[in-house]
């Protein structure tokens, strides 16, 4: 693997583990704000890590919807409709910079969003940085 690869890989992980520590502890409204924020820019990481990826296989994209449906043809990620989904609530965090995040996103992003980011790093880690 290329330095790209691993640097990238570092980065993405490091940012994970930053959204799900603040994730824990976040109870007062700015400090879900905070987490939005990370999970944000966490998941532009990712996204700039499944370009290296398909990179990787010779495939370019260039919008992240885009990327994140070769991704699945690829099986780089298991349903690209969760991944989709991210997508939409990041830019629905960008758009509400600022300003309380709904209850509503913070659980999605809790609950659910940072456990599909944790499997693919764990599957990645597994599959090309441990192998």
């Amino acid at each position: 693997m290329h330095k790209d690869f691993i640097n990238s890989y570092k980065e993405l992980s490091d940012a994970y583990g930053r959204l799900k520590s603040g994730s824990m502890k976040a109870k007062e409204d700015y400090e879900k704000e905070m987490v939005a924020q990370r999970f944000e820019f966490t998941f532009g990481l990712l996204l700039k890590y499944l370009k290296i990826l398909l990179k990787e296989r010779r495939m370019e994209c260039k919008f992240p919807k885009e990327c994140i449906k070769a991704a699945a043809r690829f099986g780089l990620i298991p349903n690209e409709n969760i991944y989709i989904e991210m997508l939409e609530d990041r830019y629905k965090i960008a758009q509400l910079r600022g300003q309380k995040i709904p209850d509503e996103l913070y659980r999605k992003i809790k609950v659910k969003y940072i456990i599909v980011l944790g499997k693919f790093l764990g599957r990645i880690e597994k599959e090309f940085i441990i192998s």
